[in-house]
């Protein structure tokens, strides 16, 4: 079972519960500038994420995307093995959810061992990083912002909105963007 095959899975039968037309599903989606990357995520009216270990990864890197993944995501599930569930537990956090991927006679068939919650902890900034500069420059016009920071880097315009708007404000402000991108990040999957 490879992670191909894990996430063909999750786009056609397990995240059917989000609905093309309310949801953007993104393969591949860059955190924090960069730093990390999440296997799928499902913008809607939260931020939701999958990361996928599959049988043949190993855990090494997990520990830093946990310290990225949680800045941005309200939710996070963790897509995996049993070969892989006492390592896990040992590192995710307690809000986080665990889904376990089995191959049942060349089916992959997913159990919940763990449903995630509310991330209380994410960061105004973090989020802030998902926009670019011509977003930016719209946001400050539309909410009326110091119009003096249109020509700054992106790194204080980042800073300054996470200082100036709300974190729920953000987090929607973002959404939309995002989800107002044309043909970005397509995924190469169909959603059932």
């Amino acid at each position: 079972m490879r992670d191909f095959e894990i996430r063909r899975s999750l786009h056609q039968d397990f995240l059917s519960d989000y609905h093309p037309s309310e949801s953007l599903i993104v393969d591949e989606l860059k955190v924090c500038n960069g730093n990390a990357i999440i296997d799928i995520a499902v913008i809607n009216g939260s931020f939701i994420g999958f990361e996928i270990k599959s049988p043949n990864d190993n855990l090494s890197r997990l520990n830093n995307q946990i310290s990225f993944y949680n800045k941005v995501f309200d939710y996070i599930t963790i897509v995996t093995s049993y070969k892989h569930l006492q390592g896990v537990l040992k590192e995710i956090p307690s809000w986080w959810g665990i889904w376990i991927i089995q191959n049942d006679n060349g089916e992959l068939r997913r159990i919940q061992e763990r449903p995630s919650s509310l991330n209380e902890e994410t960061d105004a900034f973090s989020i802030a990083q998902f926009l670019w500069k011509s977003e930016i420059i719209d946001l400050i016009i539309k909410k009326d912002l110091d119009q003096r920071i249109k020509n700054k880097r992106k790194w204080i315009q980042w800073q300054y909105i996470a200082d100036t708007l709300e974190l729920q404000d953000i987090k929607d402000e973002v959404r939309l963007y995002l989800n107002s991108r044309i043909d970005w990040k397509a995924s190469k999957f169909i959603s059932a």
